[in-house]
């Protein structure tokens, strides 16, 4: 029997004890040690979890998580319409910056298709449409591609525009027998008129309609309808250029109270035509146009004439006509002096401007010493008296006229010289007195030499 305790028993145990310690994977059971004296083949190590390759299951479900971290998420936009005067307008909201195309579509037809740029504002206009109408809108937001990529919701995808006024239309000028009307709205199928026919006489803004001779001079009534709007009337009274208006003649008075006098054209149809004349001085431009009657005299005016028919302005002017408002003054002086006055009166008269001498002021001075004197106004003169003057003095004595404290370029003058003072009768009835003497003296040595000569 061999010995337990001999070193070949001890080694053999400690070899079966340090393979059953190596033997630590916990899913793999180790086999059983074999209890003879061959050696046993090395066991195989255990997989690590950590270090081994994952099944395909577990591949993808790890792909997808990935995935699902780094896609981000669809860009969202939205927008509402609101009405305002003249069309629509689109305020995108929640919306990447950028550009977005815009559609309106009226009964199936595309009527605009825009692009419009919304970075620095997300609102836009859409005018010049048709009032009262119904329009679908679509609105897309534009890929740096040039792709539609999103398209935009909204809480309804049809709007209807604002109700039309009257003020919102225009007559414009009337242009080779047509009247031409003017909106921002679309109009153009709006308009309707008796026994006109549509014309493309005006701007591509406009609507015209030729008007027929009888309706010259006469009220011309244009209906205007639109969607669901209720219909509106416009009446305008007629007169067209039928004539050339540089063919007017104008005649021009001189003087006051101003006066043109056109020669207009004979039309039948227009009874009552005239011409309200307005005018500015040539060299004030920025000066408010005066009527004729406001003229002032000693000017010069660039005036223009407004056709009137029936009382009712039109938009027809003449062409310019200068008018020269100088005036013929005459004054005619009577004089009385004192030793110390002059007392000046005189009377205005006037070719061209005797209307109005009542609206002209005056002023009077002697000089030497510039004195003035008070001037008392008649309706066609004055008179005023020129007080502490020199005695037995020259003067020069004149009368100025002036028109609403302006002075006019005409001034009447005269010689005159004051009476002799106290001391001046004085001294000439000495210098008489003497030359009475001087003369006696002379007398008598003359009668003497006389008579000595019959001696």
């Amino acid at each position: 029997m061999t010995d337990l305790c001999s070193p070949r028993t001890l080694l053999f145990w400690a070899g079966i004890i340090a393979l059953a310690s190596s033997q630590t994977a916990p899913t793999t059971t180790a086999p059983p040690a074999s209890t003879s004296n061959e050696t046993s083949p090395p066991p195989t190590p255990p997989s690590n979890s950590s270090d081994s390759q994952a099944s395909p299951t577990d591949t993808t479900e790890t792909a997808t998580t990935e995935a699902a971290e780094t896609t981000p998420e669809p860009p969202k936009c939205s927008y509402n319409v609101t009405p305002i005067e003249f069309g629509l307008q689109i305020n995108v909201m929640n919306s990447p910056p950028g550009e977005y195309n815009i559609s309106i579509i009226e009964g199936g037809r595309r009527v605009i298709e825009e692009t419009f740029d919304f970075t620095h504002s997300g609102q836009q206009d859409i005018q010049r449409l048709k009032p009262c109408t119904e329009y679908e809108h679509q609105v897309a937001f534009i890929h740096s591609d040039g792709n539609k990529t999103l398209q935009c919701t909204s809480n309804g995808d049809k709007t209807e525009t604002k109700e039309m006024s009257k003020t919102d239309i225009t007559v414009q000028s009337n242009k080779n027998g047509c009247v031409c009307y003017q909106s921002n709205w679309n109009i153009s199928s709006s308009i309707s008129a008796p026994n006109v026919a549509s014309a493309d006489q005006c701007s591509s803004d406009s609507k015209s309609f030729c008007v027929k001779h009888r309706d010259i001079c006469s009220d011309f009534e244009t209906t205007f309808t639109s969607g669901n709007c209720p219909s509106l009337s416009i009446t305008t009274n007629i007169i067209v250029d039928l004539y050339n208006l540089t063919e007017i003649q104008q005649s021009p008075s001189t003087g006051l109270p101003a006066n043109i006098d056109p020669t207009l054209p004979t039309i039948p149809e227009c009874e009552n035509l005239s011409v309200d004349y307005t005018c500015s001085e040539k060299d004030k431009p920025d000066e408010v146009n005066k009527p004729l009657s406001e003229l002032e005299p000693f000017r010069n005016y660039r005036c223009s004439g407004l056709i009137v028919i029936n009382n009712i302005p039109t938009v027809y002017t003449t062409p310019p006509v200068h008018l020269n408002t100088d005036c013929d003054l005459t004054i005619n002086f009577k004089e009385e002096t004192t030793n110390t006055s002059i007392e000046l009166s005189w009377k205005t008269t006037s070719k061209n401007c005797n209307g109005v001498l009542h609206n002209f002021l005056y002023d009077c001075s002697c000089s030497p010493g510039d004195k003035t004197g008070i001037t008392k106004l008649q309706s066609d003169g004055g008179t005023c008296d020129i007080t502490d003057l020199t005695p037995f003095t020259d003067y020069k004595c004149g009368v100025q006229p002036k028109y609403k404290d302006k002075i006019v370029p005409i001034k009447k003058e005269v010689q005159l010289k004051t009476a002799p003072g106290d001391n001046d009768k004085a001294v000439v009835g000495f210098l008489i007195f003497l030359i009475s003497a001087a003369l006696l003296l002379l007398a008598c040595v003359n009668y003497r030499k006389l008579r000595k000569c019959r001696r």
